[in-house]
Formats: C-alpha cells, structure tokens, sequence
C-alpha cells in the first residue's frame, strides 16, 4: 500500500493523506467496512500531526460512508461532531459539510433544514471556486426543490439537474 511505503519513508503527513484517499476509493467501490476503517485511521493520524483541517475532512469522509451505508443520522452526527472539534477550519470545508448535512437532512425527510443547508454550501462552493461540490450541492437542491409543490419548482429542479451534469461533464466526472 502506498500509505506504508511513505510512512516508511518518514512522510507521514502524505501517509495520513494517501490513507484518506484510500477511505475514498473503498467508499466507490461499495467496501464500507474499509472505508470507515480508513477514515477513522486518517482521522487519528492527522489528529496526532495537529492537522486539524485535514482530520475535518477525512471525518467528512467518515460522515459520507455513514451516508452510503444508509445512516443519515449517524452522517449529521458526524459532521456536527468534527465542526465542534475543529470551529476554526470548518469554513474550509463548508462546501462539503454542507453536501454531506444537505443529503442527510434530504433523507430523513426533513425538507426545511436540507434548503436551509443547501444555500450557504453552493455559496461557499462558489466562492471557493469547487466546481464538484457545486455539482454535488446543485443535485441536492434537485432533489429539494423536486419535493416541494408547484411546476415553477419542477422547472427549476430540472435547471439544477442540467447545470449539475454540466459541472461534473466539464471535470470529466461520471454524471
């Protein structure tokens, strides 16, 4: 594994770095067992390094396997926890965290709160220039917008769902 081989090399930072990674490929591929176990290690890891920023975001990863294992609680749990832990470098990461609780609060049917997610998430996305997570953030407001009544909010779930394939065709990513 490549996180052995740079431990070994006495590059720990990229070690804990390729590690996260590694969470994210077993979360594609199904293995969610591997991928919580990942992240949970990349987590202690920067942890140990004082990397606060970078345990945020491997706990992110965390929160989406809890996501795909069908734990959307335990997904906003998560999220929650890691901002409390890391107050300080969570407005580096509010476009994923906002993806993550917007997708969560989608499926535990609590429409209010995912809207009430959504907008700062696409702002941050924006601002910060993650034209992924915008894509990602623009499907959850897909799916919001596709919840509430009225054909003006089916047009315009359309329109998101349009500009999100665009997003992710323009990065190259699978729609």
């Amino acid at each position: 594994k490549a996180s052995r081989v740079l431990r070994a090399s006495g590059i720990e930072g990229y070690a804990a770095h390729a590690q996260m990674l590694q969470a994210r490929i077993h979360l594609t591929r199904g293995e969610l067992v591997t991928a919580e176990e990942q992240a949970v290690a990349a987590v202690a890891e920067f942890t140990a390094m004082g990397s606060a920023v970078d345990a945020l975001e491997a706990t992110l990863v965390r929160a989406e396997v809890a996501l795909a294992a069908g734990r959307p609680q335990d997904a906003l749990t998560v999220v929650d926890e890691a901002h409390r832990a890391a107050p300080d470098e969570a407005a580096a990461l509010e476009a994923r965290s906002q993806v993550v609780r917007s997708r969560a609060l989608l499926l535990l049917g609590r429409v209010d709160e995912a809207g009430a997610a959504i907008t700062p998430g696409l702002q941050a996305a924006r601002d910060q220039d993650l034209p992924f997570e915008e894509a990602l953030l623009l499907r959850a407001r897909s799916q919001w917008r596709a919840r509430l009544d009225g054909q003006g909010s089916a047009e315009e779930s359309r329109a998101d769902e349009a500009e999100a394939a665009r997003l992710l065709a323009a990065l190259g990513a699978k729609a």
